[in-house]
């Protein structure tokens, strides 16, 4: 599956090229990608996330660090937007 643009070209879709910037070895499903103010995409693949957590297995290759936690999530989201 690919993601269509109206003048005809194609990507990959989303979660496909989030999982390949992240490291993983599986689709991106369920994954919380946080941005600083002023990151910009810039080429083919999207930026780095300044913070990111997940609710993957740990064979998807996924740092069982950044396993959710909400309550990190909740003080991360608020940092960046201080």
């Amino acid at each position: 599956m690919a993601v269509w643009f109206s003048n005809g070209t194609a990507i990959e879709p989303p979660a496909t090229f989030i999982a390949k910037r992240l490291g993983l070895n599986r689709t991106a499903w369920d994954v919380y990608l946080l941005y600083a103010p002023g990151v910009k995409w810039i080429g083919d693949q999207p930026p780095m996330p300044t913070f990111w957590m997940h609710q993957l297995y740990p064979d998807t290759g996924a740092d069982q660090r950044f396993c959710l936690n909400p309550t990190v999530l909740l003080g991360k989201v608020a940092d960046l937007l201080r």
